[in-house]
Protein backbone atom coordinates (compact mmCIF):
# COMPACT_ATOMS: atom_id res chain seq x y z
CA UNK A 1 0.00 0.00 0.00
CA UNK A 2 1.51 3.37 -0.94
CA UNK A 3 1.26 6.57 1.38
CA UNK A 4 -0.48 9.71 -0.68
CA UNK A 5 1.05 13.60 -0.27
CA UNK A 6 -1.73 15.60 0.89
CA UNK A 7 -2.71 17.87 -1.89
CA UNK A 8 -0.67 21.03 -2.63
CA UNK A 9 -4.06 23.39 -2.29
CA UNK A 10 -4.48 21.58 1.38
CA UNK A 11 -0.76 22.54 2.55
CA UNK A 12 -1.22 26.62 1.09
CA UNK A 13 -5.06 26.43 2.85
CA UNK A 14 -3.82 25.15 5.82
CA UNK A 15 -0.66 27.45 5.74
CA UNK A 16 -2.92 30.46 4.57
CA UNK A 17 -5.07 30.12 7.79
CA UNK A 18 -2.26 29.93 10.11
CA UNK A 19 -0.68 33.24 8.69
CA UNK A 20 -3.95 34.51 8.79
CA UNK A 21 -4.23 33.66 13.11
CA UNK A 22 -0.89 34.95 13.38
CA UNK A 23 -0.75 38.60 11.93
CA UNK A 24 -4.72 38.83 13.87
CA UNK A 25 -2.91 38.01 17.30
CA UNK A 26 0.29 40.14 16.43
CA UNK A 27 -1.71 43.33 15.48
CA UNK A 28 -3.46 43.60 18.99
CA UNK A 29 -0.41 42.69 20.92
CA UNK A 30 0.00 46.37 22.31
CA UNK A 31 -1.52 49.67 21.73
CA UNK A 32 -1.30 53.47 22.86
CA UNK A 33 -4.40 55.55 22.70
CA UNK A 34 -3.85 59.18 21.81
CA UNK A 35 -4.74 61.55 24.20
CA UNK A 36 -5.96 64.82 23.53
CA UNK A 37 -3.67 68.00 25.27
CA UNK A 38 -6.68 68.59 27.86
CA UNK A 39 -7.14 65.22 28.86
CA UNK A 40 -3.13 65.11 29.07
CA UNK A 41 -2.61 68.23 31.26
CA UNK A 42 -5.27 66.22 33.80
CA UNK A 43 -3.06 63.43 34.05
CA UNK A 44 -0.26 65.43 34.90
CA UNK A 45 0.41 66.70 38.45
CA UNK A 46 3.88 69.05 37.13
CA UNK A 47 3.72 69.83 33.79
CA UNK A 48 7.32 72.01 32.86
CA UNK A 49 9.18 73.23 30.40
CA UNK A 50 13.14 72.43 30.34
CA UNK A 51 15.85 70.25 28.86
CA UNK A 52 17.94 67.35 29.68
CA UNK A 53 21.24 67.72 31.46
CA UNK A 54 22.33 64.38 32.16
CA UNK A 55 20.81 61.09 31.64
CA UNK A 56 22.53 57.64 33.51
CA UNK A 57 20.92 53.99 31.44
CA UNK A 58 20.56 50.91 33.10
CA UNK A 59 19.10 47.61 31.18
CA UNK A 60 17.52 45.32 33.60
CA UNK A 61 16.07 41.70 32.52
CA UNK A 62 14.40 42.95 29.32
CA UNK A 63 13.75 46.43 31.10
CA UNK A 64 15.41 49.43 29.61
CA UNK A 65 15.27 52.16 32.81
CA UNK A 66 16.98 55.73 32.27
CA UNK A 67 16.99 58.14 34.89
CA UNK A 68 17.40 62.00 33.11
CA UNK A 69 18.06 65.13 35.09
CA UNK A 70 15.75 67.96 33.32
CA UNK A 71 16.79 71.68 34.17
CA UNK A 72 13.39 73.44 34.62
CA UNK A 73 13.11 76.83 32.50
CA UNK A 74 9.53 77.53 33.60
CA UNK A 75 6.77 75.24 35.48
CA UNK A 76 3.13 75.10 33.95
CA UNK A 77 1.37 73.68 36.03
CA UNK A 78 1.89 72.32 39.45
CA UNK A 79 4.68 73.81 42.08
CA UNK A 80 8.44 72.42 41.51
CA UNK A 81 10.80 74.91 43.71
CA UNK A 82 14.05 73.49 42.48
CA UNK A 83 16.26 73.83 39.51
CA UNK A 84 16.64 70.34 38.01
CA UNK A 85 14.70 67.16 38.73
CA UNK A 86 14.85 63.62 38.19
CA UNK A 87 12.78 61.55 35.44
CA UNK A 88 12.89 58.09 35.03
CA UNK A 89 11.92 56.30 31.31
CA UNK A 90 11.36 53.15 31.15
CA UNK A 91 11.18 50.60 27.49
CA UNK A 92 10.01 46.89 27.55
CA UNK A 93 7.16 45.18 26.31
CA UNK A 94 4.77 47.02 29.10
CA UNK A 95 6.68 50.34 28.72
CA UNK A 96 6.79 52.95 26.24
CA UNK A 97 8.19 55.90 27.26
CA UNK A 98 10.52 57.79 25.05
CA UNK A 99 14.04 57.72 25.40
CA UNK A 100 15.92 60.61 26.66
CA UNK A 101 19.34 61.86 25.61
CA UNK A 102 21.67 64.78 26.90
CA UNK A 103 20.27 68.29 25.25
CA UNK A 104 16.92 67.13 23.92
CA UNK A 105 14.60 70.11 25.41
CA UNK A 106 10.64 70.80 25.42
CA UNK A 107 7.45 70.31 27.67
CA UNK A 108 7.49 67.52 29.78
CA UNK A 109 4.21 65.97 31.47
CA UNK A 110 4.96 64.17 35.09
CA UNK A 111 3.49 62.42 37.54
CA UNK A 112 5.41 61.87 40.82
CA UNK A 113 6.43 58.60 41.86
CA UNK A 114 6.28 56.86 45.15
CA UNK A 115 10.19 56.59 45.07
CA UNK A 116 10.50 60.67 45.30
CA UNK A 117 11.13 61.40 41.22
CA UNK A 118 8.99 61.67 38.42
CA UNK A 119 7.82 59.59 35.35
CA UNK A 120 5.61 60.54 32.10
CA UNK A 121 2.22 60.84 32.87
CA UNK A 122 1.42 58.96 29.68
CA UNK A 123 3.22 57.43 27.05
CA UNK A 124 4.46 59.96 24.59
CA UNK A 125 3.98 63.05 27.34
CA UNK A 126 7.40 64.68 26.03
CA UNK A 127 6.63 67.12 23.66
CA UNK A 128 10.36 67.59 22.13
CA UNK A 129 11.56 70.93 20.83
CA UNK A 130 13.70 70.61 17.49
CA UNK A 131 17.40 71.41 17.90
CA UNK A 132 16.87 71.43 21.64
CA UNK A 133 15.93 75.21 21.58
CA UNK A 134 14.28 76.12 25.10
CA UNK A 135 12.73 79.24 25.96
CA UNK A 136 10.63 80.14 28.80
CA UNK A 137 7.31 79.70 28.50
CA UNK A 138 4.24 80.72 30.79
CA UNK A 139 0.38 79.18 30.50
Amino acid sequence: MSKRNPPALLIAALIATIMALLSSLSATASSIEPLDLATLDAKASLVINGYVVSVTEEKLSGLFEQMAVIRVASVLKGTYPERTLRVRTRVSLVFFDRTLARGDAGVFYLKKTPEGFYEAAYPGSFALFQNGLVRPLTK
